[in-house]
């Protein structure tokens, strides 16, 4: 009996650690079911989440491809607009052709920063005289380029219609005509662009030359001196403070002169070593250094000396320089 109840025992004392060995086994399976659950569920939700933003972004991406095309469209409208106003620039200006015809040996350098030019040049002959002008317009790229075209449009009145002969009162009209175009006054938020101008009268015989003058010197190269004939330091334009008239200067000419009459961008050109302007003491001696050489090579020379010394910064302003060879 007694060796019977001590096998029921041992047998129930089996069954009991059996069952508690189940329990641990049962509830560890279910922990692990339970953390494969978790992984699962949490690789799901960031997987949508990760769709979700790629769908998102691909939305974004679609959309700044619709809006690069955009202003690419735009931008290529604004260029083929500029690009004509250049086309009705250039028709307004001379010619090589008109400039050699009235002005004789000559060159032009001209170089706009932008497409169009807030710097130009004019010429007219009539039965007296010849005229011409070199002329630096507020700004530059489209704002210069309407600037210009007005320019031109009021020279073409003053002297080809009206008839003004004297540069300094051709100045003085031009001033008026601006001031009245542009509806300048002294109040806020009212456009004061004007224009720095050098215009020229010359003889038919070119031994001859009044000059008159706006913020735009004039040099004359003679026997290898360089004379500065110092302009009005006023603008076309409005100017605050009391307008004086512009005044003019008679120079008599001699064989081989050589007259040169520019804008500001040449001289206002960063480059070199250090990074500086060119600056007009730097334009002077190159002029005399090459004043006597035909017309071609000192274009050439003017060319190559401004592209060496800008490298590679940007052009700051409208460049324009003209040489007139006597």
């Amino acid at each position: 009996m007694l060796q019977k109840q001590l096998i029921n025992e041992m047998r129930v004392g089996i069954i009991q650690k059996n069952q508690k060995s189940l329990k641990y086994g049962i509830a560890a399976l279910t922990a692990l079911l339970l953390l494969v659950a978790f992984f699962l569920f949490r690789g799901i939700t960031q997987r949508r989440k990760i769709e979700s933003q790629n769908v998102k972004l691909h939305l974004k991406n679609t959309e700044i491809a619709k809006q690069k095309d955009i202003i690419q469209e735009k931008n290529k409208e604004i260029i083929d607009s500029i690009n004509y106003a250049l086309k009705i620039q250039t028709a307004m200006l001379p010619t090589d052709g008109e400039l050699k015809n009235i002005l004789g040996d000559n060159f032009v350098f001209y170089r706009p920063k932008a497409i169009v030019s807030g710097d130009f040049y004019w010429c007219f002959e009539n039965s007296k005289y010849k005229y011409y002008a070199t002329v630096d317009c507020t700004g530059h790229g489209v704002p210069g380029g309407f600037m210009s075209m007005l320019g031109i449009s009021l020279l073409n009145e003053i002297v080809k219609e009206k008839k003004i002969e004297e540069p300094c009162s051709i100045l003085d009209m031009l001033t008026a005509r601006i001031i009245a175009e542009l509806k300048q006054t002294e109040k806020a938020n009212v456009a004061k662009d004007g224009m720095d101008i050098t215009l020229c009268r010359l003889s038919k015989d070119k031994t001859e030359l009044v000059v008159s003058a706006a913020n735009n010197d004039l040099w004359l190269l003679r026997k290898n001196e360089l004379i500065e004939i110092k302009s009005n330091r006023q603008s076309i334009g409005f100017n605050y403070g009391k307008y004086r008239q512009f005044t003019q200067e008679k120079i008599k000419l001699q064989p081989k002169d050589r007259i040169y009459t520019f804008s500001d961008g040449y001289a206002d050109q960063f480059g070199g070593v250090n990074k500086k302007k060119f600056k007009s003491r730097n334009l002077k001696n190159l002029l005399l250094a090459i004043y006597n050489d035909p017309a071609p090579e000192q274009l050439r020379l003017i060319k190559r000396t401004f592209e060496e010394w800008m490298g590679p910064e940007e052009q700051v302003d409208d460049v324009l320089l003209i040489g007139l060879l006597l």
